[in-house]
């Protein structure tokens, strides 16, 4: 975790197979010891990316995985002084099997704007999704334009 960088907001993540080489540094059991769950079986190649100074009462650490061949996410994560997980939200995505679908975020001081891209039609459609972090390390989903 020492070695891991810190990166000042605002703050763009657009992690995707192309790039996520580029920052941070592989797993070697902290993810394990915070019992981090990455939602699918076949998860591999995790990646600590960078930490983000939101709060002295807890850290919050952006980690990168791949989910099957195809599927690349990015979770930040918020943990308590304890090691445990208080809250996570995927804040990007990539999928090289149709390369059809994405996701960004801007992540600000007062919120995370996520947006979320589909390429399947001929138009592309966005959505926006904004979070709030609130100062016990939990992400809410807010109509805020804060």
């Amino acid at each position: 975790m020492a070695q891991l960088p810190l990166r000042n907001l605002p703050i763009i993540d657009s992690t995707t197979f192309d790039n996520v080489e580029k920052s941070g540094v592989y797993d070697t059991g902290f993810l394990k010891r915070i019992k981090f769950d990455p939602g699918c079986k076949d998860a591999t190649n995790f990646r600590l990316k960078y930490k983000i100074p939101f709060s002295e009462n807890f850290t919050s650490i952006v980690v990168s995985y791949q989910c099957g061949e195809h599927e690349l996410l990015t979770t930040l994560i918020t943990v308590n002084k304890k090691h445990k997980i208080i809250d996570r939200l995927q804040i990007a995505y990539d999928e090289i099997a149709e390369s059809a679908f994405g996701k960004r975020s801007q992540v600000e001081k007062d919120k995370i704007v996520i947006t979320s891209s589909n390429w399947m039609n001929e138009e592309p459609i966005f959505e926006t999704e904004t979070y709030a972090l609130l100062n016990n390390g939990k992400f809410k989903k807010c109509n805020c334009n804060i």
